[in-house]
Parts: C-alpha cells; structure tokens; sequence
C-alpha cells in the first residue's frame, strides 16, 4: 500500500529520493533524512519485504527500485530455492526521527557486520542492537519468500545457507518499513532481488587403463570457486572424499589452469581411514582466483576388497566446502566391474578337470592385461576384471593335451564376486602312437621272418645230419 504526503512534500521527494541499487546485490537503499517527511509516516501501518532469489550472472539486471520488476534479474540468472533469511529490527534506529534515517542512509551492504548470538549490528565505530529474529519461509523454487508483517522500523537480512548447499551467502542488508519511493509516496510492500554466487562440484572417473586389482583409478574433482561479494576473501577451501573399501588411496595433485599447487605449502593432505581431505593453507587460498576452476585429481588402486562388493560397482562421491557453504556434494560417478572363472576339462569328458593350462586375458585393444593357471580342480579364478570385452588365448595346454588355437571371446558385466561369468573350455587328447593292427601287415611280416628262420634251421640240421651219415660210411 502507499500513503501519499502533501504536494509540496512529494515534490521535494521526487527530485531527491531515488532508491539505488548497491553493488551486484539488487538491494534497495535507505533514503537520508533530509529526504523523509517522517511526519507523513503512521508508525501502526506495517509492511512486507518479498525476496526474490537469484545466482549471480555476469550480467546485471536494472537499478534496484523497491518495487516488483522483472528486469531486476540478470539475464542468465536462476532462480534459488530453500535459502531462509531473517529480518532482525535494529531497535536503536527510530524511523520516527530524522537521525533515525540518517544511521540508516549509511548501513550498505559490505559496511557492517552482524553478529546474530549477541544481537549486534556494528558499522564502523558505531554499533547497533537487534531484537528478536523474525524467519522468512524458506525461497520457493521461484526463489520467492515473502516477510510477515513487519513494523515500521529498520531491518537487517541475514541469509542462512543450509548444509550441503553450493550457495554462497550474500551479505546481510538492510530495509527500511516503510521505504521512500521516488514518487514521494511511501512504499510498504518492499521487493529486493539479492544475489548468490554457486560454488559448483563434479567429479569425473577415469579408468581407462584399470583392468584388474591392483591397477590405478583417477577421479578428477572439479571445484568451480564462486564469485565473493565486495570485500569478502576465501577462508576456506577444502574438498573431501570417502573412498570406496575397495579403491587404496595413492596421491593427489591439484590445479588451477596452469598452475599446480604444492603439497605442504599450497594445501595439506588428512587422510583418516578411507577419508582423504584436501585442504587449502592461506598460502594457497591468496593464490586462487575467484570464478575460476580448481582440479583435484585423486589417484587409487583397486584392492582386493572388491571381492566383497555385491554388485561390483565402485562408487565415488566428493563434498566441498568453500567459506559458509558445508558439505557441498559431487555428482556419484562409478566404476563397474564383474568376474571371470575358467573351467578347463577333457573333451568328452566333463568330469575329468585339467590342471596346467595356461590363458592369456587380453582386452578390446589386445594388450594382455593378465594371465590365469588352472589349478588342481581345473579352475582358474575366480578373478576381477572392469566391465567390458576380453578374449582369453591359450598359451600352454596340459601335458597330453591339444592347443586350443581359437581364441574366446567374453563379456564382463557388473556383478558380485558370486556371480562371476564361468566360461567351460575342452581340450582334445594328443592321439596315441601307431601300434599295430593283428591280422594286419606287421603281423605278416612277423610270420614270413619267423617261418624264414625255421625254415634256415630246418635246412642247416638236414645238412649236419648228412655230414655225420657220410662220415659213418668211410669208416
């Protein structure tokens, strides 16, 4: 509602009191007190503060004026849900006074701090006291929140980001109720647009030469740093991670553009269990630029945990905090990995297991990535490989046995070390000697030799019995 003043009041009003904007805030000004006829003011009429609630843009939206205006909001903008401000009144500035207005004028975003517990607002060598905290809902997803009824009086917003928010606070401003319009009236339904700067977090997952336990899993971490209000610096920067069991933490390096951070003097390193916190000193905080991207490129090995993974899935999620915004979470991005046993057996004879073959596990690209023995039982594994294409060559068949020459394809998929993808492989028996054959030629040749030899002997007793008759009748 508006309460109009006598004409020649509205007239001084409207040459002097312009609500401006302050800074990149959208938030409205407080008028001198030169600029206020507070003998038109009826301290009964209460009023309304509507927050609209945007990201921050590099572009800028028009002058704040107090009213609802759409071009307030920088294009490129998004609206802001779930951020809770309250209005506190400044209970030592009297809107009924002049001097009243006039501590008023000087409060502007960025020239005060406010300390909520103690229920102060100090502004240079001033200082100021607050009353009782009045909460707006929280912004719907319009990024509206609109005050209850508030009493004529001066009022400081302070913005509370809740946990796991990637939203920066803005900082606290102050309104008054009602607000010099620049018609000379007097507006009580107050409409501000703060902005926020996103602090924003992804996380990527790069696997591409992890094939088996014991290689190496990267996770870039992608902390894109906010935009700080007017005087504002970091004072904290810091990302951390909970590992999966079955990744072991190995190193981490962390980057802005081209510059790549020291460890010990840029940002330390906590690791307590599987939680690895990385976190910037004030060395390195000086040396961050704000709107710019940080990397922090985790580096893993997959252990033999994953063996108690039930879904062969490794999962992985990063949370930042950057000044007020805590626990602020990364996408979940994941490895998936399955299981591989080998059976070896006797073709024909599936019962009867193969100890000693040799296979060769070679990837899509066909670069051996491991090799398996079969064991007593003619098993080999069960053994882990990341989801994806392998073929399994055979470089030494079991003694008595035929090379298996054709190469096997297999498809991994996600999966528990349970249900681990079985592939059955034969082997061919080596074939026997040649033995021979009865009733075959070997045979005959046997029986000719032997009846060769009877005959021989046959043929040289004749002769010695002839030798010895001849020799009786010369006697």
């Amino acid at each position: 509602m508006k309460h109009h003043s006598q004409p020649s009041v509205i007239k001084a009003l409207a040459v002097s009191l312009v609500c401006t904007a302050v800074g990149a805030f959208g938030f409205v000004s407080t008028a001198n007190a030169t600029e206020a006829n507070t003998g038109n003011l009826n301290p009964n009429t209460k009023g309304t503060v509507t927050i609209h609630k945007y990201s921050e843009s590099v572009n800028k939206g028009s002058a704040a004026s107090g009213h609802e205006d759409a071009s307030q909001v920088p294009a490129g903008a998004q609206p802001l849900a779930n951020v809770v401000f309250t209005a506190y009144q400044i209970t030592n500035i009297d809107l009924m006074t002049n001097a009243g207005w006039d501590a008023a004028a000087t409060l502007a975003p960025g020239s005060f701090t406010v300390d909520t517990t103690a229920k102060t607002l100090t502004a240079g060598a001033a200082s100021y006291t607050l009353g009782t905290g009045t909460a707006l809902p929280a912004t719907n997803s319009s990024g509206l929140a609109v005050s209850p009824s508030l009493s004529l009086g001066a009022y400081v917003f302070v913005e509370t980001i809740p946990d796991g928010s990637n939203i920066v606070s803005s900082q606290p401003f102050v309104v008054t109720v009602p607000l010099p319009d620049s018609d000379g009236s007097w507006n009580y339904n107050i409409h501000v647009y703060p902005k926020n700067s996103i602090t924003a977090l992804s996380k990527d997952v790069n696997d591409a030469n992890a094939y088996k336990v014991g290689d190496t899993i990267a996770w870039p971490i992608k902390l894109s740093l906010p935009y700080l209000p007017s005087g504002k610096s970091f004072d904290t920067v810091e990302v951390y991670d909970t590992l999966d069991d079955a990744l072991t933490y190995s190193g981490v390096v962390v980057t802005q553009g081209a510059t790549t951070f020291v460890q010990g003097t840029d940002y330390t390193v906590v690791q307590a269990g599987q939680k690895v916190t990385v976190t910037f000193t004030p060395v390195g905080r000086a040396k961050l630029t704000q709107g710019t991207d940080v990397t922090f490129t985790l580096s893993t090995t997959v252990n033999s945990s994953l063996a108690a993974d039930a879904d062969g899935i490794i999962y992985n999620q990063a949370f930042a905090n950057v000044n007020d915004g805590k626990n602020i979470p990364s996408n979940k991005p994941h490895s998936d990995w399955g299981w591989l046993t080998l059976e070896k057996y006797a073709e024909g004879k599936s019962e009867k297991s193969l100890a000693g073959a040799k296979f060769d596990v070679k990837n899509a690209a066909g670069d051996v990535v491991t090799a398996l023995t079969t064991d007593a039982d003619g098993n080999a594994g069960p053994i882990a490989l990341k989801v994806g294409n392998y073929t399994l060559v055979e470089t030494a068949a079991p003694a008595g046995y035929e090379l298996s020459t054709d190469p096997i394809a297999v498809t991994i998929v996600a999966g528990g070390k349970s249900s681990a993808k079985v592939v059955k492989i034969a082997n061919k028996q080596k074939p026997p000697v040649k033995l021979p054959l009865s009733g075959g030629t070997g045979t005959v040749i046997f029986t000719i030799t032997g009846l060769t030899l009877v005959g021989a002997a046959t043929a040289l007793t004749i002769r010695s019995r002839r030798k010895v008759a001849q020799a009786s009748s010369l006697r």
